[in-house]
């Protein structure tokens, strides 16, 4: 029995130390089956951070709970009194951990058990920054479900220009302590800015195809919507950030919209708002079989609630810009010295998605 200890020891002294991170908010049965799998894992030398964001049920007992059952594994706990988003949630996590590598796993989410392993020894062979896994989603048991399904998949085609899934990913921890997520985004588009600022700094990604999480994520029609604005509100943030302003998903959607008052003078005129929404018709389609990986009967089948869900974080879009417009203008007006309208880091203030 030592000498089994001493070559355990031995092994975990020969692997990098590796952070787990899972954020949770209200999770409490999701959290445990996510953390089961972690406690499970292959990988000799890692320890579990669990940041609670300000859940208002029993999730926080529930972890506190599941650590004293499980001392064999290190599974440390924040709290944050109050609900950060996504980003403010990862931050505080990346500060807990101690390991040289960080991973990210979403509490509705269960690894396989050589997920770690798979993980880090992608990140040691490529000498990486950054590095994705596959996110695997639960079978679909309703038309929402179908049209979330492959949202969370990275393809190596080159059009989605994709390098992180958030429920799947890691880092080295110095490179998050320069870096780290932008509180600003809540909720959509954070790892997509990570991404960007860690590919404009130089910084490599890698891909581990052998890193396999289980996405466990029920959805009916009316959160596949109410997704849709949280994505928007994200997205607009996120486009402003990097002037983008319009992403490749609404943008021919909103040249239909903005040349719809052409159909009042009558053809050829009226051919162009329904020329645009042709195009978005086909962008959405080709999304759908050859990024997101349906069937064609499928992807004829998700089609209208698909294009719905775009609509809707159109409208998100568009509600974050006016409220973003009228803050700059009010901002001009009551403080005129400041006539660029933006606080130091350059974010309006009192838009959605500010920085804290």
């Amino acid at each position: 029995m030592s000498q089994d200890f001493a070559q355990s020891a031995r092994s975990a002294e020969a692997q990098p130390k590796a952070s787990v991170i899972v954020c949770v908010y209200n999770r409490p049965d999701q959290v445990v089956r996510c953390l089961d799998s972690l406690v499970a894992q292959d990988y000799p030398n890692f320890e579990i951070v669990v940041v609670d964001d300000g859940s208002t049920d029993d999730t926080a007992d529930v972890v506190k709970r599941y650590a004293c059952e499980h001392p064999e594994t290190t599974v440390r706990i924040a709290s944050n009194p109050a609900n950060l988003g996504v980003s403010g949630a990862r931050n505080v996590g990346i500060l807990a951990a101690t390991g040289h590598f960080v991973f990210f796993i979403d509490s509705d989410c269960t690894a396989e058990p050589e997920w770690l392993t798979s993980m880090v020894s992608e990140l040691v062979r490529s000498g990486a920054a950054a590095v994705a896994g596959v996110v695997v989603d639960r079978a679909p048991s309703n038309l929402a479900e179908w049209a979330a399904l492959g949202s969370t998949r990275l393809v190596s085609n080159s059009v989605q220009r994709r390098r992180l899934v958030g429920g799947n990913m890691g880092f080295r921890r110095a490179v998050l302590l320069e870096t780290g997520f932008d509180p600003g985004l809540r909720y959509g588009a954070d790892e997509d800015d990570l991404a960007r600022r860690l590919a404009r700094a130089g910084h490599q990604f890698a891909f581990a195809s052998e890193a396999v999480v289980h996405h466990d994520h029920p959805m009916t029609t009316r959160k596949y919507l109410r997704q849709a604005w949280a994505q928007g509100q994200g997205s607009a943030y996120y486009w402003w950030k990097h002037a983008v302003y319009v992403g490749r998903d609404i943008v021919f959607l909103t040249l239909t919209i903005i040349t719809l008052p052409l159909i009042v003078f009558g053809v050829p005129f009226a051919l162009v708002p329904g020329a645009c929404f042709v195009l978005h018709v086909l962008s959405h389609l080709y999304s759908e079989r050859f990024l997101k990986g349906k069937s064609w009967p499928r992807c004829l089948y998700v089609l209208p609630l698909v294009l719905l869900h775009n609509l809707v974080k159109t409208a998100s879009v568009a509600w974050w810009w006016i409220v973003s417009t009228y803050s700059r203008l009010r901002r001009v007006v009551l403080r005129p010295s400041t006539a660029t309208g933006a606080n130091s880091e350059g974010v309006p203030p009192g838009v959605p998605g500010q920085r804290s």
